[in-house]
C-alpha cells in the first residue's frame, strides 16, 4: 500500500487511486494477451512440428519402398541387362565428368 500523500486532496486520493486501477487493470489484460499469444505460437508450433515428422516418415517409407522395387528389379533382370545398365550409368557419368 502507498503512503497517503502529505498535499493530497481527497479528489487527487480518488483520481490517483482510479488511475492505479486502471493501470493494474491494463497490465492484467496485456499480460492475458501475451499468454494467449504464447499458447496460440505455441500450438502451432506444435503442429508443425507434428507434420514435419509425418512428412519425414511419409518420405522414409517412399524411399524404402522404392528401394525394394529396385532391388525386385534387379533380382529378375538378366544377367545381359543388368551388364546393359551398369555400362549405360558409368557411360552417361562419364559423360557429365568430361562436360
Amino acid at each position: 500500500m502507498r503512503r497517503k500523500r502529505q498535499s493530497e486532496t481527497p479528489e487527487e486520493s480518488a483520481i490517483r487511486k482510479k488511475k492505479d486501477r486502471e493501470s493494474r487493470r491494463l497490465r492484467r489484460a496485456v499480460s492475458t494477451q501475451k499468454e494467449k499469444m504464447m499458447e496460440r505460437i505455441s500450438k502451432s508450433q506444435s503442429k508443425l512440428e507434428t507434420r514435419l515428422s509425418e512428412t519425414k516418415e511419409r518420405a522414409e517409407e517412399r524411399r524404402s519402398s522404392l528401394q525394394s522395387i529396385a532391388k525386385v528389379k534387379r533380382a529378375s533382370e538378366t544377367k545381359e541387362q543388368s551388364t546393359e545398365r551398369l555400362t549405360y550409368h558409368s557411360t552417361r557419368n562419364g559423360k557429365k565428368t568430361e562436360e
